[in-house]
Formats: C-alpha cells, sequence, structure tokens
C-alpha cells in the first residue's frame, strides 16, 4: 500500500460527526470512543490508490471519514462488489482472521481515512461488549452483501461468456462454441455408440446478394436462414454459425437414413422461405447447398467437419440447392 499523509490532529470536529452516526460504535461508551479518536492517526489517499491489495497481509481496520472506497474481488477484471461511503469500515475480517485478504479496497475518489491498528481493534472488542455485538452485526450484513454481489457478477459472467460463445447477428452458437462442443459430442458417440450426423450447409451465391442487394438485406437473409433451420431442427439438434453464409447442423443420435430426411426437410424449408428487407419488399428466394457426413469412431472433430465440407462443395458442383455426402 502507498502510504498518503498521516496526521494525529485528535478529535477534529470531523471525526466526531462522522463516530457518532457509525453503527459500528452505537451503544459504546463516550469515553472509550474518545479513546479511539486520540489514538488513532489519519490517512489521505489519491483516487485510484489502493487501501487493501489482495492477498496482502492487512493489519487495520479503515473508518472511512470522507470521499468513497470501492471492495473489488478482481481488480484486473474490475469485479465491484461493494462501495463505502464515509461512515463506513473496511479491513474488520482481517483483523479478525490475520489471513490475507481476499479482495482489494481502492479509494474511487481523494478520501480520508481513520486507521485503527490491530491492538487497539481488539481492545474495542475486549472493552466494549456493544462494539462486539455490532461488530458481529455488521460482519453478517457483510457477507449476505458480498454474497448477493457476487451471485450478481456470476449472473453477468454468465451473460458474457454466452455472448462470447454465440453469434451477435444471428443468435446462434458460433465457430468457437462449435470448436468446444463438438469434440465432446464425438466422445460422447464414441463411448455410447449412438450415431451422429454432421452437415454443413451455405447460402447458395450469397456473394451475388449482397452485391445485388446490400449487406443490410444480406443480414436479414442470414438472420431468417438460421431462424428457419432451428425452427424445423428438434430440441436435440444444434447449430452453429461456421462463418460467413455456412452453418454446421450437428443431429445427435441420427443415422444415415434419418440424416437425409432431416436435411432434405431443412432444404425444403429455405427453398419456401420469403425474407423481407427494411421497407418491406419481398427480397429474392435463396436456396441452400448442404454436405453430410457420418461420424467414425475414429473421427476427431476436424476430420468429421472436413468430410461434410466436401460433401458440401460435392453438393455446389452439382448444381446447388441439394443434399451430397
Amino acid at each position: 500500500m502507498s502510504v498518503g499523509h498521516i496526521a494525529r490532529d485528535g478529535a477534529a470536529p470531523q471525526i466526531d460527526e462522522v463516530l457518532r452516526g457509525l453503527d459500528l460504535l452505537q451503544g459504546v461508551d463516550e469515553t472509550i470512543v474518545r479513546q479511539l479518536i486520540d489514538r488513532c492517526p489519519r490517512q489521505s489517499v489519491a483516487a485510484g490508490e489502493v487501501v487493501i491489495a489482495a492477498g496482502a497481509i492487512n493489519r487495520r481496520m479503515y473508518l472511512v471519514l470522507s470521499g468513497r472506497l470501492e471492495v473489488l474481488l478482481d481488480a484486473k477484471r474490475g469485479d465491484v462488489i461493494a462501495e463505502l461511503a464515509p461512515g463506513e469500515t473496511t479491513g474488520e475480517i482481517s483483523q479478525i482472521d490475520q489471513l490475507p485478504a481476499s479482495a482489494t479496497v481502492r479509494a474511487i475518489t481523494a478520501s480520508e481515512l481513520l486507521l485503527i491498528d490491530l491492538p487497539t481493534f481488539w481492545s474495542l472488542v475486549g472493552a466494549s461488549h456493544a462494539f462486539a455485538v455490532n461488530l458481529i452485526l455488521k460482519l453478517a450484513e457483510r457477507v449476505r452483501g458480498g454474497n448477493r454481489a457476487m451471485n450478481e457478477i456470476a449472473r453477468l459472467r454468465a451473460q458474457f461468456e454466452k455472448a462470447a460463445l454465440h453469434d451477435a447477428l444471428t443468435g446462434v452458437p458460433n465457430r468457437r462454441w462449435l470448436d468446444q462442443t463438438l469434440p465432446r459430442l464425438l466422445e460422447r458417440h464414441a463411448e455410447s455408440g449412438e450415431p451422429l450426423a454432421l452437415a454443413m450447409i451455405d447460402i447458395d451465391h450469397f456473394k451475388r446478394f449482397n452485391d445485388d442487394h446490400g449487406h443490410a438485406a444480406g443480414d436479414r437473409v442470414l438472420t431468417a436462414v438460421a431462424r428457419c433451420l432451428v425452427n424445423r431442427m428438434r430440441p436435440t439438434d444444434l447449430l452453429a454459425r461456421f462463418g460467413g453464409e455456412e452453418f454446421v447442423a450437428i443431429f445427435a443420435n441420427t443415422d444415415e437414413e434419418g440424416s437425409t430426411v432431416a436435411t432434405e426437410r431443412l432444404l425444403a424449408s429455405i427453398a419456401s422461405l420469403r425474407v423481407d428487407d427494411a421497407e418491406g419488399r419481398s427480397l429474392p428466394a435463396v436456396t441452400i447447398s448442404i454436405g453430410v457426413a457420418m461420424a467414425k469412431p475414429d473421427h476427431d472433430a476436424e476430420a468429421l467437419v472436413s468430410e461434410a465440407d466436401a460433401a458440401l462443395y460435392r453438393a455446389k458442383d452439382s448444381g446447388r440447392n441439394r443434399v451430397c455426402r
């Protein structure tokens, strides 16, 4: 910790005012409070200055006299779990368990703190039953608040992770998700012996469509195609955007005959799909080409995708708007 200016100015009116409203000192004898004021130094910290560093041993409890502090579970990621205003304290748990701090405390604004060292802290606990009770209540409140904050951080992190694994335009899982998920599905397939089919799907002449009608219209088609494919697949089937105008469909527990039925259904659905532009005018219809591969026991993800991709090129070379193996 970078130590700022420390003063021992006695009982400044500012300290008296803050201490009178401090929950931790409610019911504590005024003589004990006066001794606390006289005994403890004050410290000025600049905005951004670390007061308590996570992982470091902390030997003080800090009372905020002015300014604001923030408590962060991870300073690098900026996971703020609490903000401390004048009259609030931090560092109590370190005084009790004597373990390295579990969070970082940092000044949001220029702040003035009252420093309560370890001997003073424990003398307060021993000298005042009211202080000990208030401390227990404060710690219980902080644990509850910390749990709520951690739950919120976990919720937000789950959202961010979901966003990182989903295509922003179409809303379906993206290539990163596929790279993580397909190997696990193939492992399960190898263990269970259940059939698994993978289809590479490409929108026919999509570059020409973009050139003729613009990227905004192309985005509307991509979104509509993705939605149509998902709606025509079983809940156990999976769809991901592979990149550009290409998608990958995974059909779990589906044999060769079943994959033919499933992909022909997708082909027909897209052929009948109608998409409007932003002004409500109908855009030209699009078709898709599909290449299908069945997973084999020795297939890894790259080999299975490559086999389906080769089948896709056969479909395109054969005239498009068809399924090939």
